[in-house]
This record gives C-alpha cells, sequence and structure tokens, in this order.
C-alpha cells in the first residue's frame, strides 16, 4: 500500500476495526467516517493531512494517535465516537491543523496549553464532552478562528476578554450549557463578524452591553450558517 494516498469509505455500513496502515507511507487521507467501525483510533500517518472517522463507536483514548516528529494534518474529525480520557498534551506538532472537531464523545480534563500552538486553526469543536477548567489564555493565539463551539461541557471561570480582543474573524461562538459566571465582557463587541453567539445556560450575571450594537453580522439576511455546526 506505499503508493496509496486517499482512501475513502464513509457513508457505508462497514464494522470491525481499520488495520495496521503503517505501510501507506503516502496517504493524505482517510475518511472512514459514518460506518460502524469500532476498536482504537489508529495512529496519524506522516503525510496524512484529512483525517475523519466520525460517526462511528470507536473507544479508547486519543492521546497517542501521533507519534511522528512532524505531522502534516489539517483536519482532524473524530466526533461523534465513544473517545474518553484527554486530549493529547502536546499539539506543536501539528502546526498545520486547521480544523479540529471531538464533539460528542467522552472526554474529560482541560484544554491543553499547547492547543495555542496551532495559529492556522480555524475552527475548534469540543461540544457534548466532560471538559472542565478555565480556557487557557493561549488560546488567543489562534487568530484565524471562525468557529469556535465548546458547548455542553463543565467550563468554568469568567468569559475572558481575549476572545473578543483576539478573535475578530469568528463567525460562530457557543459557549453554552457550560458553567461560566461572571458580566459578559464588553470585548466580546468586538466580535463584529460574529453570526451566532450561544452563551445560555451559564452562571452570568449583570447587564447586556452596549457595544452589542456592533453585531451587524447577526442581521445580515445575506449570510447563512456553516452546514454541520453544532450538529452530532
Amino acid at each position: 500500500m506505499s503508493y496509496l494516498r486517499y482512501l475513502n469509505l464513509s457513508h457505508n455500513q462497514i464494522s470491525g476495526t481499520i488495520p495496521d496502515l503503517s505501510s501507506a507511507s503516502s496517504m493524505t487521507m482517510l475518511d472512514a467516517g459514518s460506518n460502524n467501525l469500532s476498536g482504537s483510533v489508529p495512529i496519524l500517518l506522516p503525510e496524512m493531512q484529512v483525517f475523519q472517522l466520525s460517526f462511528n463507536n470507536f473507544t479508547g483514548s486519543i492521546s497517542s494517535i501521533y507519534i511522528y516528529a512532524i505531522c502534516t494534518i489539517r483536519w482532524l474529525d473524530v466526533s461523534n465516537n465513544q473517545l474518553e480520557g484527554a486530549l493529547p498534551s502536546d499539539w506543536a506538532n501539528m502546526e498545520e491543523l486547521a480544523i479540529l472537531s471531538v464533539n460528542y464523545n467522552i472526554l474529560s480534563g482541560e484544554i491543553p496549553h499547547s492547543l495555542g500552538f496551532l495559529s492556522k486553526l480555524q475552527t475548534l469543536h469540543l461540544r457534548g464532552n466532560n471538559f472542565s477548567g478555565e480556557l487557557p489564555t493561549t488560546l488567543r493565539n489562534c487568530r484565524l478562528l471562525q468557529q469556535m463551539d465548546i458547548g455542553e461541557n463543565k467550563f468554568t471561570g469568567n468569559i475572558p476578554p481575549w476572545l473578543g480582543e483576539n478573535h475578530t474573524s469568528l463567525a460562530f461562538l457557543s459557549l453554552t450549557r457550560n458553567m461560566f459566571y461572571g458580566f459578559i465582557p464588553p470585548e466580546i463587541g468586538r466580535l463584529t463578524q460574529i453570526q451566532l453567539l450561544d452563551l445560555s445556560h451559564n452562571n452570568l450575571t449583570g447587564k447586556i452591553p452596549k457595544c452589542f450594537d456592533n453585531f451587524t453580522a447577526l442581521v445580515d439576511k445575506n449570510l447563512t450558517t456553516t452546514p454541520g455546526f453544532f450538529s452530532r
């Protein structure tokens, strides 16, 4: 399989486990989403750019999905499985990563600070897990973020002002069903590209900031939501 570059098995009824693909050293895309696959998540191959395993029955941890010093992955989606444990602690080798989706698993722990090294990250989907703690300040470095959905977890603390200061390209932001408290920071008003803002089901207090008048994109009839956002 040394010449195999693209493998797409998605949207079937395939079951069982994924065989050892380590000999497919040139593979750049693996899409086995929407099947009945189970077992452990395979490791990321050094040339892989798309890793799509959503909507299966994978179990175990994802903390050791890559073992190579260099990783070219751009799209990593293992959402809607039964994965548990913490996120990998070191993301520095995934500097090309643009899309990270782990929605609806059984993952826990805090967001690792090293996620802030992902300067090209555009989509961060963590919804429907058991993540906790405060948002790491290193996330302020992910200035290209357009979608951030961390709803239905156990995050706590104040909503950090840097969400508005450093992420002015955000179009979708959901913090719903967590344990955030305190005031809504006025810096949120700098999200002039925001189309969907969901802060519901937290412990927020105070008044609605006047800066919400800046959310002109919320009422722009020409803008449409991105397919798959908040999907399960």
